[in-house]
C-alpha cells in the first residue's frame, strides 16, 4: 500500500482528509464556530469534531432532516477566519 493509504490499527489512512466546517455550535470553551472533522466521520452524519482554534472536542450530529447543518470551508478560509489582529 502506498503511504497515502496505509491503515492504522483503527482502520482510518493515515493522510484522511479533513474537512472544516462553519456551525451553528459555538465550542464551549473559545466560542470558534470553525470545527475540523475527518470525511468518514462526516459521511456518517454523526461524531467527533475537534474545534479549529482550540480543539476543544465535541459529539455532534452533521445533518438535521437530511440537510447539512454546517457549510464546508477552505483551509485558507479558516486560517482568515481565526486570524487575530494584534
Amino acid at each position: 500500500m502506498s503511504g497515502d493509504t496505509t491503515l492504522t490499527t483503527h482502520g482510518h489512512s493515515k493522510e484522511e482528509e479533513k474537512l472544516f466546517l462553519l456551525m451553528q455550535e459555538k465550542c464551549p470553551i473559545c466560542e470558534c464556530d470553525i470545527w475540523e472533522v475527518r470525511r468518514t466521520i462526516y459521511n456518517n452524519r454523526t461524531g467527533v469534531a475537534s474545534c479549529a482554534n482550540c480543539g476543544h472536542l465535541s459529539w455532534f450530529n452533521f445533518f438535521m432532516n437530511g440537510q447539512p447543518k454546517g457549510r464546508e470551508i477552505s483551509k485558507v478560509d479558516v486560517d482568515f477566519l481565526l486570524f487575530k489582529i494584534d
